[in-house]
């Protein structure tokens, strides 16, 4: 086997482009999506590269590429911490092995004693392995090949946080139920609105603020800046993103929601609800409810026939309760770590 160390060059990120385009062939839209957004993020001009780094490792076997994988190193997390990500590969176990040593061997020459992946440099980007393949991939959705699983698994990576995506139709979940906190929380001077895109420009720095707020207490979280806030946020599936917010009395925002249509679905009416957060003193006021509400009263009103909640803690009984119990389990999710 032969191996390959790069950072930014074109004739080898585009070999890696090729190796995805293989290893998803069956998966289109999924390709043209995943290759736009590796591109785009392993270049000089991601706003990454201020606070972190990357080596990325190109494993060939007769002159053919069979294996990636991306060793970060990133400023911003716990001291011997490092990250490995933008891993593919294909279904041999002697190719993710390479893959994984060159990655170690390099993160450990820096200091680093613990690896966490896979994560495409930071949490604010894809992570996690997803599981089983049965189902197609949907929009947004961190999708990999289903026998990943057990290519960190083998090497020894022990999972730290598993995830799951439900589904079901509108007529299928008890949505209805939060139209009462929805009400009494209008009665109180809080107002739910979607944000038209003209004005999801402004809207973002305060977006951006409480995401950090939020979600800070998130598994290997580190605190963005708003240009990277912004980067990471850009769609590469070119699918436009619905932005609902909650805002007091004041016009401030203390509760969002990031949903988009699927276009991966097909003739299916289906809605992906990826992001959906408040800060802390209102959660105990029901607003998840009523902003879960008011995506779903809309989506009635759109003609939707089904929702997917996106990558919820398998151990969050609070939001599997908000997205509903009796929904479908899409899909399972597994993020790992390693010690060297």
């Amino acid at each position: 086997m032969e191996f390959v160390e790069y950072q930014f060059e074109k004739k080898y990120l585009s070999e890696y482009t090729q190796l995805i385009q293989d290893i998803y062939f069956a998966y289109p839209m999924f390709v043209k999506a995943r290759v736009s957004e590796v591109q785009k993020a392993l270049n000089k001009d991601n706003p990454f590269l201020k606070f972190g780094t990357w080596k990325n490792f190109l494993i060939k076997d007769k002159g053919k590429s069979v294996s990636h994988i991306s060793a970060i190193i990133d400023s911003r997390m716990p001291s011997g911490v490092g990250l490995v990500g933008y891993f593919d590969s294909k279904e041999s176990c002697s190719y993710a092995k390479e893959a994984f040593k060159l990655a170690g061997d390099f993160l450990s020459s820096k200091g680093i004693h613990f690896v966490r992946g896979p994560v495409d440099l930071t949490t604010w980007k894809s992570f996690r392995v997803s599981y089983p393949e049965g189902q197609p991939p949907f929009l947004l959705e961190p999708f990999t090949r289903g026998y990943y699983r057990k290519l960190f698994e083998d090497h020894g990576f022990k999972v730290v946080q598993k995830n799951i995506s439900t589904t079901g139709t509108l007529n299928q979940m008890e949505v209805e139920k939060f139209e009462k906190s929805y009400n009494q929380l209008q009665k109180q001077g809080l107002n739910f609105c979607q944000v038209q895109t003209k004005d999801v420009p402004n809207i973002l720095p305060q977006i951006w603020k409480i995401s950090n707020e939020i979600f800070r207490d998130s598994w290997s979280f580190v605190s963005v800046g708003f240009d990277e806030f912004i980067f990471n946020l850009s769609n590469s599936d070119n699918q436009p993103l619905s932005l609902d917010i909650a805002c007091d009395g004041h016009n401030k925002v203390v509760a969002f929601s990031l949903s988009a249509r699927d276009s991966y679905a097909g003739e299916r009416k289906r809605v992906v609800v990826k992001t959906l957060g408040a800060l802390s003193d209102y959660q105990k006021l029901g607003i998840g409810r009523a902003l879960l509400y008011s995506v779903y009263s809309r989506a009635r009103e759109d003609g939707i026939e089904e929702l997917i909640f996106s990558t919820m803690r398998l151990d969050n009984g609070l939001a599997r309760n908000l997205a509903g119990r009796t929904l479908d389990v899409y899909r399972e999710y597994a993020v790992y770590e390693l010690m060297l």
